[in-house]
């Protein structure tokens, strides 16, 4: 979900690990390791489909209280004409050729650039186009304002930073500083999950293209299986208009997830985009460890 940065890659192995080891020793403090995988097409607003791939590693320190998490993307992506905003691809450039106020003559053909935004001429990369290169990396940190019995309810609150590091001339950044605030809610029984989350975003603006901070949420809906080490999860989430002339995000999700021995678990999602500002379509396998934990003291 485009609100919780690129977390939402990683959130069903979350899920998954939080609804089938509800009986097992509550810990109070965890390091996780994700690793995800992302590989998607689309042709956006622009008039050749763009294929993008990312490696996403992702650690996380939580307690019972707070957590913190560090992202650090590597992407691939065959274009300079898509931007990685808010941790997914997405253009820049509407449908008339600029990128809002400030769209024309960008960054070496990127968005806003290259052609100058003539309709149904062919897009021009960069002389230096590299199509591999580091993402922005991403801070998140949040607080758990309320906790059920069980854990079975929790409602939370968190801020993230993004750093500019990656290079934009190549897409794989916008060169700014990001930042967002949201909520989330969730509640789980034996054998489902609901997970609930909003949040604002706050985005740098490049100088060629003009932003409009967006609104951005996801709704999740998760079903243990027959066999409880597998769950299904559907996901319908978006953003608000965040660039002129280009419609809001909106995708759907469907996931398979496996819990394997011990503190592990795999997952394998299907997406679906809905609006031209996400790819058509997308494939994510991630994988989730334990690496440390200690466990509440007893009595």
């Amino acid at each position: 979900m485009e609100c919780n940065v690129q977390r939402r890659h990683v959130l069903q192995a979350s899920l998954l690990v939080a609804t089938i080891a509800v009986s097992t020793p509550a810990l109070a403090q965890s390091v996780l390791y994700d690793g995800t995988i992302r590989y998607s097409q689309g042709k956006y607003t622009l008039d050749e489909t763009v294929t993008s791939a990312f490696l996403l590693n992702e650690f996380t320190y939580s307690s019972e209280h707070w957590f913190a998490e560090v992202l650090l993307p590597v992407i691939y992506q065959d274009s300079a004409e898509v931007r990685y905003v808010g941790g997914m691809p997405m253009p820049t450039r509407g449908h008339n050729g600029d990128g809002g106020d400030g769209g024309d003559g960008g960054h070496h053909g990127g968005p806003g650039g290259g052609t100058g935004g003539t309709p149904g001429e062919p897009d021009i990369q960069p002389q230096d186009f590299s199509d591999l290169g580091v993402g922005d990396p991403y801070l998140r940190v949040g607080a758990l304002l309320y906790r059920g019995v069980f854990d079975r309810n929790s409602l939370g609150v968190f801020g993230t930073v993004k750093a500019p590091v990656a290079d934009e001339t190549q897409g794989f950044g916008t060169g700014e500083w990001d930042f967002g605030l949201g909520m989330s809610w969730s509640r789980s029984t034996e054998k489902n999950l609901i997970f609930l989350e909003l949040a604002y975003w706050s985005l740098g603006e490049p100088p060629d293209v003009t932003f409009k901070n967006p609104i951005a949420g996801e709704f999740t809906y998760g079903r243990v299986l027959s066999n409880p080490r597998y769950l299904l999860e559907a996901t319908i989430w978006g953003r608000t208009e965040t660039v002129a002339d280009i419609d809001g995000s909106l995708a759907v999700d469907l996931t398979l997830g496996r819990s394997l021995n011990g503190p592990h678990s795999v997952y394998l999602t299907m997406e679906a985009g809905l609006t031209e500002s996400v790819p058509d379509f997308a494939v994510i396998v991630g994988y989730r460890a334990r690496v440390w934990e200690k466990k509440k003291a007893t009595d």
